[in-house]
């Protein structure tokens, strides 16, 4: 299809242990300018580096596809959070499913995006010495002072993504994974005088249409003004990143505990 077709642009949405294999591919092709490639990148974020760089050299514009970067309801609550309506983020907390390195990466790359860089992370949970990805629980500290915690669900038979922004003026949860936005600010209370509680304020309304078209109008954009995409191949290895040292941090933990027979 490649050498018949000759594409300009490409999207690699194979299973993810086929993404490398894939990717070769494609960049070796001389018509492809610009790639969508499905997340994770790679299963190991060395090999991740290797296909970034890869793509550079080519001259080609690698994006990954997580997706809520390419929502204008996430992008609309980007915009909202820097104006600081919740004050100063002190808490990110979440829940997810289905493997860190899978769905997890998703929910670090989003609190990535909205609270900013993270500088420490550490997971806990079973995680086998064979595993390539597992479901742990994970905490986060951020560049800003902030704290983060994600509890992995690991017996659910149905899709969860939820995030909850806890600052000193107020809070925002996500729902639904990503459909809903809720946001509180602190207020006198009505039923205790001299203490704040939280009540409802408006907030940008969540969403999740046409991520798919959004992330492919993104790069089309990007190529033509040859700026970033939303979500490059960096920002990819950086998920990539925490989810690997947070199962690496996991496993050391469980064996720890098998040697002191917890």
């Amino acid at each position: 299809m490649l050498a018949a077709e000759r594409p300009d642009v490409v999207s690699v949405a194979t299973p993810d242990a086929t993404h490398v294999q894939m990717l070769e591919l494609v960049l070796e092709t001389p018509s492809v300018r610009a790639v969508l490639v499905e997340k994770p990148l790679a299963l190991e974020p060395e090999v991740a580096e290797t296909i970034v760089e890869h793509a550079r050299r080519r001259g080609v514009l690698l994006a990954v596809n997580y997706s809520r970067r390419f929502a204008p309801s996430h992008r609309r609550l980007k915009a909202w959070l820097a104006g600081k309506p919740l004050g100063t983020i002190e808490m990110i907390r979440g829940l997810y499913v289905r493997g860190i390195k899978h769905n997890g990466t998703h929910w670090l790359d989003l609190a990535r995006y909205l609270v900013g860089e993270v500088i420490g992370i550490r997971g806990s949970g079973p995680v086998a010495p064979e595993q390539v990805d597992a479901t742990i629980d994970v905490d986060l500290r951020f560049a800003s002072g902030a704290r983060g915690h994600l509890q992995g669900l690991r017996g659910g038979e149905y899709s969860l993504f939820e995030m909850d922004l806890v600052g000193s003026l107020g809070r925002l949860q996500i729902s639904d994974s990503g459909e809903r936005f809720q946001a509180f600010r602190g207020q006198p209370s009505r039923r205790f005088p001299g203490f704040q509680e939280l009540a409802e304020m408006a907030s940008p309304d969540g969403g999740l249409t046409d991520l798919l078209l959004h992330a492919a109008t993104d790069l089309t954009e990007a190529l033509e003004n040859g700026r970033a995409p939303a979500c490059s191949g960096e920002d990819g290895v950086i998920a990539l990143r925490l989810a690997t040292e947070a199962l690496a941090t996991a496993r050391a933990e469980d064996r720890t505990h098998a040697a002191l027979g917890c």
